[in-house]
């Protein structure tokens, strides 16, 4: 049973899932831009924190000079009929909003968040994810379940429920580097490994020789202060914030 002090390391979970498979949510429920989801999911829980609980000053003042300069904006717009269609006027206060509200809340609501709880959490759900790909992407190989986009190097490639193997390959990195803190989890990172060769995309391979190049180092005496011995969520967090850089650069090229 989840505890009500847990809340917040959970949301933050929740969050994270969210960007994992936002690809495969996108084509479920119409939405271009994950950042939304996640700005309004913020938004929803910071206005609560005002009205129920006190928030602390900084994310009030910011939130106060946003909704002014929304305010002034939206003034000025109807004033002067620049636009006078809803649907666009929502989607500018959306985009101004955003990154200033998001920002504010993000680092109130997340302060003095339990990084090992929410590791605890991710890790929860990665090992189901991994299973469940993992058996999809064995399947795939013998059955049309409709989960690849053809055949490469003669193998015919695995995506999942994703639009392209890209973005599960993105997803199946951020799972082994997290997986990859405690050396227990060694059989899921197994099945993520399969699943990435599976996928026969270039990036995948350069991962799995780098994964056993890093795993390799590891061992070397002199380089093991380098890594975790046990549960790390600070390295966890290290982890996911350079993949999300990564993601921009080499994860967006699909020819590879």
């Amino acid at each position: 049973m989840i505890k009500k002090s847990n809340l917040k390391e959970l949301f933050l979970t929740f969050i994270l899932i969210l960007l994992l498979f936002s690809n495969v949510i996108g084509r479920i429920i119409p939405l271009t831009l994950m950042d939304e989801v996640i700005f309004f999911l913020v938004l929803i829980l910071g206005l609560y924190k005002i009205v129920f609980i006190k928030i602390d000053s900084a994310s009030f003042v910011v939130f106060a000079l946003t909704i002014l300069l929304l305010f002034i904006g939206l003034i000025s717009t109807l004033i002067n009929k620049y636009q006078t269609n809803f649907i666009p006027i929502l989607k500018d206060i959306i985009a101004v909003a955003k990154l200033p509200l998001t920002f504010s809340f993000g680092i109130y609501l997340f302060n003095n968040i339990n990084k090992k709880l929410v590791f605890k959490y991710l890790i929860f759900f990665i090992k189901i994810f991994s299973c469940i790909i993992f058996l999809f992407a064995i399947i795939n190989l013998f059955v049309d379940i409709g989960m690849d986009c053809g055949y490469r190097h003669g193998v015919k490639t695995f995506q999942f429920l994703f639009t392209h193997p890209t973005f599960l390959v993105y997803s199946l990195v951020i799972f082994i580097s997290i997986l990859f803190i405690d050396k227990s989890f060694s059989i899921w990172i197994g099945f993520n490994l399969i699943s990435l060769l599976l996928s026969m995309r270039d990036k995948a391979f350069v991962f799995i020789l780098l994964y056993f190049f890093v795993l390799f180092l590891s061992k070397i005496k002199s380089f093991r202060g380098f890594f975790p011995k046990s549960f790390n969520g600070e390295y966890g967090s290290f982890a996911i914030k350079i993949l999300l850089s990564f993601k921009r650069s080499f994860f967006t090229n699909f020819n590879c």
